[in-house]
């Protein structure tokens, strides 16, 4: 069991971590905005660019997770 402040009071969640995938949208690698990956600032000498990944987690089999809500145990506020 582990605790988490996003939990909100009064609840348990239950996760089965085996059932959540990260599904890569597009390959990660610097940004290209305007033809440079690489931006140099005017006001100092420094460059600067950005590194992007495209991802979502999606869950395969949701009905092995689940919630309970409205529990009231004492000592909460």
């Amino acid at each position: 069991m582990r605790v988490s402040r996003a939990a909100p009071k009064g609840a348990v969640i239950a996760l089965r971590t085996d059932t959540w995938k990260l599904c890569e949208l597009e390959g990660g690698g610097f940004a290209d905005l305007d033809g440079a990956i690489l931006s140099r600032s005017a006001t100092t000498d420094e460059w600067s660019g950005f590194y992007r990944w495209y991802y979502d987690t999606v869950c395969v089999r949701p009905n092995a997770n689940g919630m309970l809500v409205g529990l009231n145990y004492p000592g909460a506020a």
